[in-house]
């Protein structure tokens, strides 16, 4: 494999990379305060009335779309990559569609869609020859790795030894 494709394959990487950092903090920026503050107005609000289903619709929804969505990003396989959005929807839909719970709906449905993207790049590139390096140095280390097993001269001999009969009658 040439340099300059394992050039713009490690970029790749990089992007993928960078794609998956930048959606983790959106996610645990955006979903661990909000989910923390309903978690303390509950706790207040529960003193005075006990109201646990605004514990659920609000924290614990949140806190579970951050966790599909951190799912998703962890594990790379498109089968997760759409877990937030449904889960978003539910808690929308449970929340009769308010502002709150449109935003996460949103956050959801963007980052799905890039996540698509750039699972099946990231796919691709696991495929390809140099990875997760990219660095010809590397790939030369393995290739000749590979060719001293395959030609040792030690493996050989017994290899020899092996085939051959053991029956004195040749003699």
């Amino acid at each position: 494999m040439n340099r300059e494709k394992f050039s713009e394959n490690a970029l790749s990487l990089k992007k993928c990379e960078k794609i998956y950092t930048l959606l983790f903090w959106v996610y645990a920026l955006l979903c661990i305060p909000y989910a923390c503050g309903v978690l303390i107005y509950a706790f207040i609000k529960g003193i005075i009335v006990t109201d646990i289903s605004y514990l659920i619709r609000g924290s614990l929804l949140v806190l579970a779309i951050f966790c599909a969505g951190l799912v998703s990003i962890y594990k790379k396989e498109l089968k997760f990559t759409w877990i937030p959005v449904a889960v978003a929807f539910i808690s929308a839909f449970l929340n009769s569609f308010n502002d709150t719970f449109m935003i996460y709906f949103g956050l959801s449905l963007v980052s799905s869609v890039l996540l698509t993207f750039t699972h099946k790049k990231y796919r691709f590139l696991e495929n390809q020859e140099g990875f997760p390096y990219f660095n010809e140095h590397f790939e030369e280390q393995k290739n000749g790795l590979k060719n001293y097993i395959n030609n040792n001269p030690y493996q050989q001999n017994i290899e020899r030894y092996k085939n051959s009969s053991g029956k004195m009658d040749e003699i």
